[in-house]
């Protein structure tokens, strides 16, 4: 995690990404991934863990992508669009240990699994 840091160090004003109207900076950006990684480590989750994301083209996603590998896991993309049954069979293939989502997602899950919002979504963020 500590290896994310140190590469954005450089730029930590500079904008690292837009959406709509907002702006966020590499610092901002390192903090929110960085401290989801840490909220996924904490759960006692190991390397190499698969996380779900359900997560669209947003910051959400971003943080979400970069806090699981950051955190040593392995993200596996997954559809908010999908049906239920689209989803539930995706679930039995991969066997996520966990579930992120974005702020602005909404979908049906398969019975059972939890689903957390990334650190500062805005929403609820990550807090297991």
């Amino acid at each position: 995690m500590s290896d994310l840091a140190s590469r954005l160090a450089g730029h930590a004003s500079a904008t690292a990404l837009l959406e709509g109207d907002a702006r966020v900076t590499y610092a901002e950006l390192s903090d929110r991934v960085l401290r989801t990684a840490g909220a996924l480590q904490s759960k006692g989750l190991g390397n190499g863990a698969r996380v779900a994301l359900l997560a669209d083209s947003t910051v959400d996603g971003v943080v979400s992508y970069l806090g699981v590998q950051a955190a040593g896991m392995v993200p596996v993309m997954l559809s908010a669009r999908s049906p239920l049954a689209e989803l539930e069979r995706r679930y039995a293939e991969v066997v996520p240990v966990f579930t992120l989502f974005g702020a602005s997602v909404e979908c049906v899950l398969p019975e059972g699994v939890a689903a957390f919002r990334p650190v500062g979504s805005g929403a609820d963020d990550y807090a297991p």
